[in-house]
């Protein structure tokens, strides 16, 4: 399984796959009506093409959630909600 940094930053940089994760819990409020940001990002984690972000690409993997515990989800999750 390949590591998030792969294709993500966290410099606020964008790489030419993928956003920067810098300031994701923020993005992440506003993206989806009546869901959270930990919920947006947890399903954006286990099923990646459910929310296409424009000018993104759906190249992240859909292993996740089965690669994964769900207590790795949580943590990974929570982590995203302090960037």
């Amino acid at each position: 399984m390949e590591s998030c940094s792969n294709c993500h930053s966290l410099d606020g940089v964008d790489s030419e796959v993928a956003p920067s994760l810098a300031g994701v819990g923020e993005r992440a409020e506003t993206r989806a009506s009546g869901m959270s940001a930990a919920e947006y990002l947890m399903e954006s984690i286990v099923d990646p093409v459910a929310y296409r972000v424009e000018g993104w690409q759906p190249l992240m993997s859909g292993q996740y959630g089965n690669a994964l515990t769900e207590s790795e989800l949580d943590d990974l999750v929570a982590f995203l909600l302090t960037q």
